[in-house]
């Protein structure tokens, strides 16, 4: 599901919106910045993310760290971190 989507069912105005996009953002920055390449070996997603996460923002971070160098294999279960 994408952000935009997940707003509108949410009834979220157009405010809500922008910070929730924002959020998602940062957070997938975080995530990010704390991984490292290592020689291309594929790790469990489960490490990246709370085990109590919603699996609509588990989805919403996977595609923005997609656009982060990050690859997703196996339908997004394992990741790695492309050089």
């Amino acid at each position: 599901m994408n952000i935009a989507k997940y707003c509108k069912e949410k009834n979220f105005s157009k405010e809500e919106y922008k910070n929730f996009k924002a959020n998602i953002e940062e957070t997938a920055k975080t995530i990010r910045n704390s991984l490292k390449y290592n020689g291309g070996m594929y790790y469990s997603v489960d490490d990246l993310f709370d085990k109590n996460i919603d699996n609509d923002i588990k989805c919403m971070l996977i595609n923005e760290l997609k656009k982060m160098n990050i690859e997703f294999f196996d339908n997004n279960t394992l990741y790695r971190v492309v050089e």
